[in-house]
């Protein structure tokens, strides 16, 4: 057997023992044909082979591509699943096709897997996938566990996903291809730079520098092996530490404290994502929680995360506390209420002639408005999901999320910056980031209303 086959027999061999069915995502192109030919050699004879296509209906070549991977499981005699997708509508005014359509065959395999009782998918990830990834998280600022991704193995919801081909590079697979003499689908959308990020990555800057410097691509598949032990040590470092430090699903504050912050952010994300799977600790999170555990020593505060869900420092545990949801909106008329609470920020409004108006210099927690252009009562809400406005210097619309993105929120922290608005949904404040560009003061103001807040942390008695 060649290097390809040997390491995918040894995977298979290293797979949990109870996964009697193995599902291989196949889309007809080279990686996944690759896949679909391996696994139909080292499948083990006590075990169950199915192929899995998603059919996503929205490009003419996807027929031939179903219809090619119709045949070659005939001919291999492997039975075939086609799935027709739909794919879901934006939930965000930025999301792309591309993550639409990941998430519809991430369903399509989550209802697949609980039909049949098989859990275990195979997708055709490899190293240059990995590569890929490795730049693309890099420029966001990623640490080394989101650096070093997708995993072998990994669990998403119900699924288990197995990806075999990691330590292989696309030209390896496409030559082993050829010395099999097996016939692939080529997605020419695939090869357009114009279609995101990776693509451009993939097909324009990825191979000049590898013209440029001969040498990169090796070196940066063996980077990755070296990051991924790296990745292991730290990772394993963590869920050893965790069963010291965590007790009654309580974390030891001071033996956290006492940590390097490489194993505190990770036992904090795993924490987290216990109860919350989709969490994304952001380094604007760490932050805040380090900043808590600096000025909280002798009392209890509450920090948000979600709607529903809230971390809570006391002097002796951080824990994970289940809260009821805050009201999604309320009303503020601050001519008759100068003072207004919601969620964990404390409003004040005050009242007066421009002649009192001693400075135009504002900050983060404050802003200035002519009192008798602006339309009162208010609303003060979250945003809600593609929402966007003016922020004061600029002529144009701005999403919020592109907003909350520049100021390094997460979802759940933006969501926890509610809008001052009218109530015909203008935005006069994204409260502590941006001011919108309603109600200026102007040469012709006579009267000003002044907002001012303060952000609040849940306090235990």
């Amino acid at each position: 057997m060649g290097a390809i086959d040997t390491a995918f027999s040894y995977f298979l061999d290293t797979l949990p023992a109870p996964y009697k069915t193995y599902c291989c995502a196949v889309s007809g192109g080279p990686d996944s044909i690759a896949m679909l030919y391996l696994l139909h050699r080292h499948t083990p004879k006590n075990k169950k082979l199915l192929a899995v296509h998603c059919h996503h209906g929205l490009r003419p070549h996807g027929e031939i591509e179903m219809a090619f991977v119709k045949t070659i499981c005939a001919e291999w005699g492997i039975p075939l699943h086609v799935v027709q997708l739909q794919i879901p509508q934006k939930t965000k005014s930025d999301e792309t096709l591309e993550n639409r359509a990941r998430i519809a065959r991430h369903r399509a395999w989550k209802k697949l897997a609980m039909a049949l009782n098989a859990p275990l998918f195979f997708l055709a990830h490899h190293a240059d996938d990995q590569i890929e990834n490795l730049w693309l998280r890099a420029m966001r600022g990623s640490n080394l566990s989101a650096l070093i991704a997708p995993a072998p193995l990994t669990t998403v919801d119900t699924l288990k996903i197995a990806r075999p081909l990691l330590a292989f590079t696309k030209s390896e697979i496409l030559h082993y291809l050829d010395t099999q003499h097996i016939a692939y689908q080529i997605d020419e959308s695939n090869l357009d730079p114009d279609l995101g990020a990776r693509n451009y990555l993939r097909n324009t800057i990825l191979p000049q520098i590898y013209e440029k410097f001969p040498f990169a691509h090796k070196g940066l598949v063996a980077a990755l092996q070296h990051l991924q032990d790296d990745k292991n040590f730290i990772e394993e470092t963590v869920q050893h530490t965790a069963q010291k430090i965590i007790r009654n699903r309580k974390i030891l504050r001071a033996d956290y404290t006492a940590l390097h912050p490489a194993i505190q952010c990770r036992i904090l994300r795993n924490f987290i994502q216990f109860k919350i799977p989709d969490f994304l600790l952001t380094q604007a999170f760490i932050q805040r929680v380090n900043t808590t555990l600096l000025d909280t020593a002798k009392r209890s505060v509450s920090i948000p995360i979600i709607d529903t869900f809230h971390l809570r420092i006391t002097p002796h545990f951080i824990s994970l506390e289940k809260r009821d949801p805050p009201p999604t909106s309320t009303v503020w008329d601050p001519q008759k209420s100068p003072i207004m609470y919601f969620q964990n920020y404390c409003f004040k409004a005050e009242f007066f002639p421009i002649q009192k108006l001693k400075s135009f210099a504002v900050s983060d927690t404050e802003i200035l408005a002519d009192a008798d252009t602006i339309a009162m009562p208010f609303q003060i809400r979250p945003p809600n999901v593609g929402e966007s406005f003016v922020p004061w210097g600029r002529t144009r619309g701005v999403r919020i999320k592109k907003l909350a993105t520049d100021a390094k929120l997460s979802a759940y922290e933006r969501q926890s910056h509610p809008l001052i608005c009218t109530f015909d949904n203008q935005v006069l404040w994204f409260t502590g980031l941006r001011r919108a560009t309603l109600a200026p003061i102007t040469p012709t103001t006579q009267n000003v209303l002044k907002i001012s807040v303060v952000a609040l942390q849940n306090q235990d008695a």
